[in-house]
């Protein structure tokens, strides 16, 4: 199976979001890696997803899981961040 790793980080939310993108993507592969996952890719976006379809990055990821490019997205999950 084919992953597709996605990071972002909403410049709006910069103090709410305790990780960057750089350390989002660090966790990510080294959790694929632990579970012997496939990263194709990495895609990140730096986008404010205040209104909806506002994430170019994400739309086109979501497009390619839909024609098979990808098997499934990493994504990091904002509810894990800590201040």
């Amino acid at each position: 199976m084919k992953y597709c790793l996605y990071a972002r980080k909403s410049s709006e939310q910069d103090e709410r979001q305790a990780l960057s993108i750089e350390s989002q993507i660090k966790e990510m592969v080294e959790m694929a890696m632990r579970d012997g996952l496939t990263v194709s890719e990495i895609k990140q976006e730096s986008h404010s997803a205040k209104d909806s379809g506002q994430r170019p990055i994400f739309n086109e990821l979501i497009a390619d899981v839909t024609n098979g490019k990808y098997d499934g997205i990493i994504a990091w999950d904002t509810a894990l961040d800590t201040n």
